[in-house]
């Protein structure tokens, strides 16, 4: 068990340092953690590429607080980054934000080749410079009941296509501004199950792939069935309060309020204010 832990101002000896790492390890439980300002993920589980067998399942990763990771110096990275096989594995009630990759890839839920069996759930992301959530290519993973917000280049990323179920996207809120799409990359095939979701492009229409809206996205698909497009009624998202306001419409697809303010250490501790300047031989750039 790993928590209550302060764990912050890695990478300066090796930028590619993770917050918390499991390779081959089960019944790991993360939790309760303030991880930040580190150049690659906060947490990684599993070190097996593909479906082969993997002794990183049944890992939960919970009510941890993870923020200013990437910082333009590495790419291809997440809050959380999950690889192969794992039954078992919980990732929830976590609280993440402000990913900025060097390039490719700054995600804050990320489940990469072969992740399967993932649960994820009851998670606040936000601010990610490629997107709140993305999978290369797994089976049957869940994200359920998260918040998904300001993605930069995509809200939601899916990369191969295979034959099985790739994932479950089912009651999540996603709020975005900008002119990036709603779903990036690939969703050529129908091997994936999006529904009940909640999508606010804050006022802006939302389009899916193929430039459809969500009426010809519902009929040609058959997907996003029960899903809505209105205003959330977050109570203050510009401040980063996602409450949820009473009369939310997202209560009626059956999403579950969840208490962000959880996340994070559980213990009083008195941190310097601000993050350490990045080291000039790591600095990507600036924009």
């Amino acid at each position: 068990t790993v928590e209550d832990c302060v764990i912050a101002h890695a990478g300066r000896l090796h930028p590619a340092a993770i917050g918390v790492w499991v390779g081959h390890s089960p019944y790991n439980v993360i939790r309760h953690n303030d991880v930040y300002d580190l150049y690659y993920s906060a947490f990684s589980l599993g070190w097996v590429w593909g479906y082969a067998p993997s002794q990183a399942h049944h890992n939960e990763v919970a009510f941890n607080h993870a923020h200013h990771i990437g910082q333009r110096v590495l790419s291809d990275m997440g809050c959380i980054y999950t690889l192969g096989v794992a039954p078992g594995t919980t990732i929830h009630d976590n609280h993440f934000h402000d990913v900025i990759s060097y390039g490719y890839g700054g995600w804050g839920l990320y489940t990469d080749e072969g992740s399967t069996g993932v649960v994820m759930k009851n998670n606040l992301v936000y601010r990610c410079s490629r997107g709140g959530f993305h999978q290369h290519y797994g089976k049957e993973n869940q994200i359920v009941n998260n918040i998904l917000a300001y993605g930069g280049e995509h809200q939601v990323q899916r990369t191969r296509t295979e034959e099985h179920t790739s994932f479950f996207f089912e009651r999540n809120i996603v709020l975005w501004d900008n002119d990036s799409p709603l779903l990036g990359s690939n969703w050529k095939d129908n091997h994936f199950k999006l529904d009940h979701n909640l999508y606010w492009h804050t006022g802006k229409p939302v389009k899916f792939p193929g430039n459809l809206d969500l009426a010809q996205w519902q009929e040609q698909r058959q997907q996003d069935l029960h899903s809505v497009i209105a205003d959330p009624g977050f109570v203050n998202p510009a401040a980063d309060d996602y409450r949820l306001n009473e009369d939310s419409p997202a209560l009626k697809l059956g999403f579950k309020p969840f208490d962000f303010t959880r996340a994070g250490r559980r213990r009083p501790l008195v941190l310097t204010q601000g993050l350490p300047d990045v080291p000039a031989g790591f600095a990507g750039p600036q924009n």
